[in-house]
Formats: C-alpha cells, structure tokens, sequence
C-alpha cells in the first residue's frame, strides 16, 4: 500500500513520488482535491470493461513503479494473488476518497460531532486507511469482511465493474443472490436499486430473461378462401409425420398426407410410404380420383410440392391447348 499512498499525497507529483519516500501504512488519507490526487490519474478506468483486467493492469503499473522505486526485489513472474489484492484496495480507497472526502475529513477530526452517513453506518478507518462499515455482527463466525464492509458510492464507474463482476461469478443470479454476494465484501448505498439497474444491461440475462418474440397480426385472408366455392375447390395440403409400422420387412416409415378444404372445412387423408414426389403423385391421384380435381392448390415450399407442381403443370398446359385448337 506504500506506492498507492504515493499515487494519493497531494504534495507529489508522479515525478516525485519515484525518489521520495512514501507515508507509512498507518497513515490516514486527507481531504485531497481531485486533480492532484489518485491511481485514476494514471489509469482511465472507463476504459476497462471487466473488474479482472482492471486489477491486472493496476498490478502490473504498480510493480513497475515499486522497481523503480527499488523498494522490492525485481519481480518479472506473473501477478501473485497479494498484487492484485493490492490493486484493487487501491482502486477501492482512490474510489472512497474522491466520493467520501468529507467523511474522511469529519473522522480524523477532533470533532465529536460526525456527518450523518458517519453516524448511520457507523463508519471508520481501519489501519491501511479504508472506509468500513461497522456493526453488531463482530462475534459472528463471518469473515472479517463481512463483519465490516467496505464502502463504496453506487454510480462510481469500480462499483459497476465490482457489480457486474459478482454477478457473472454467480453464474448470472438474480438480484437478491448478486446482492447477498456483494454483501460479502462491499456496503453500497441503494444496494438494490443499483444492482437491479445494472443487471438490466447484462446481455446474457436479457437473452434468456427477455419478452417472448411477439408475433405480427396475421395478414388478411386470401380472395379464395372467402369466396363461396364448393368443398375442394380450393385444397391446402401437409404432410404428417412420420409414422412407424411394422410389416414383414421390419419397421418401416409412413407418412400422412392431409388433404383440408381452405373454404369449407373438410379433410381427406391419404398414406404414403416416402416423401417423394411419385409418392405424392400417387396420393393426389387418389385424391382427386373420388374428390374431382381441385381448382387451387396451398401448400408450403416442401421440394416435394414444387417437384410436383412442375409434373402437374404438363397436363393441364396441354388441355388447355388442345381446348383452344378445337374451339371448346
């Protein structure tokens, strides 16, 4: 914490902070004005858009200035858990003395009268200079950070990255599961109300969350479904299935051809064994050889369907010539 306290004195600059000593670990952080103080001088934190590279890059920054502090040993290994332990206390108290300067003024003075937020969280410094929340949990079996939070604002660009971080690492829970988790570490004003805000942009959630696909209004129906016909004169088919039937061969497949009447509702089934356009060929033939032949015919794209049409359209081209050469 001795380079973060450098990063934060208000009478260094970067330059001065690589030659001169830093305050000890016990020193507590003054009212600073914020153009002179802060990690966020030196990382953009609206930059980042998880809370892990955050802390990574904060690491790395900060050993890069304890080497040429010459303060520790040189290190060029990866990141141990107490660097980014670090890093992000950094971030956490940089955060809590931008938000929480007067605070952090009304407690190191020798004031007996405290703010209203010191009072209703009952607020202190601990050693390292963080604000936290007290309580009267302080012999229960808990963690000690849970005893006693840290502090942070709600709207601060960490909070969000903290918020959504949680969330994530409780495979994307709700708000009450992201709040008690937070809850853990972190005291946040409003907790609810900013969670539930946050959670609404987590892309994952809205996807399997979100309002079904509504469906447009049907169109308006087709002139020859509302024209008086007779029952088949305009016919919509489908084909059902499939169907599994035993027969000497074995278990084979079958299929159902549904012959319905799109004025008058009527329907005619037809079996077929296979979804070629022969097969299909054969079941309209039955079809219309006890219906009569149909007008119109509806159905969907299906490659049987447009396989078949084609067939079809060779007979009724050639009656209609051989009408027009006779004078019919």
């Amino acid at each position: 914490m001795a380079i973060l306290e450098t990063l934060s004195s208000p009478s260094l600059s970067l330059s001065q902070s690589l030659e001169e000593e830093t305050p000890s670990d016990d020193s507590v952080p003054t009212q600073l004005p914020e153009e002179k103080m802060g990690i966020h001088r030196m990382i953009d934190i609206s930059r980042y858009s998880t809370l892990p590279k955050l802390v990574g890059v904060t690491a790395y920054v900060l050993r890069l200035l304890s080497h040429l502090c010459k303060r520790e040993p040189r290190n060029v290994g990866p990141l141990s858990a107490k660097e980014r332990h670090l890093a992000l206390q950094g971030w956490i108290k940089n955060c809590q003395t931008l938000t929480y300067s007067d605070e952090i003024a009304n407690l190191t003075s020798k004031s007996q009268s405290r703010l209203p937020l010191v009072r209703h969280l009952r607020l202190f410094l601990n050693f390292d200079g963080l604000l936290r929340c007290g309580g009267r949990i302080h012999n229960a079996p808990l963690d000690s950070s849970a005893k006693v939070p840290f502090l942070l604002p709600p709207r601060h660009p960490l909070s969000k990255l903290i918020f959504q971080d949680v969330h994530v690492k409780q495979l994307h829970s709700g708000v009450n599961a992201t709040v008690t988790a937070l809850r853990q570490t972190f005291w946040i004003t409003s907790f609810h109300q900013h969670v539930r805000k946050q959670l609404t942009h987590c892309v994952t959630c809205r996807k399997l969350e979100g309002a079904a696909y509504r469906a447009p209004d049907p169109a308006p129906l087709p002139k020859l479904r509302v024209q008086e016909a007779p029952p088949i004169a305009v016919t919509g088919i489908d084909l059902a299935g499939p169907l599994y039937v035993r027969s000497d061969n074995g278990e084979t497949k079958a299929y159902i051809c549904v012959f319905t009447g799109a004025v008058i509702r009527v329907i005619h089934l037809e079996v077929v064994t296979e979804l070629t356009e022969s097969s299909f060929l054969q079941a309209f033939r039955r079809f219309s050889s006890r219906r009569s032949l149909p007008l119109a015919m509806i159905s969907d794209n299906a490659s049987t369907y447009l396989a078949s049409a084609e067939t079809l359209q060779v007979p009724v081209s050639l009656t209609e010539r051989g009408l027009r050469e006779t004078g019919n």
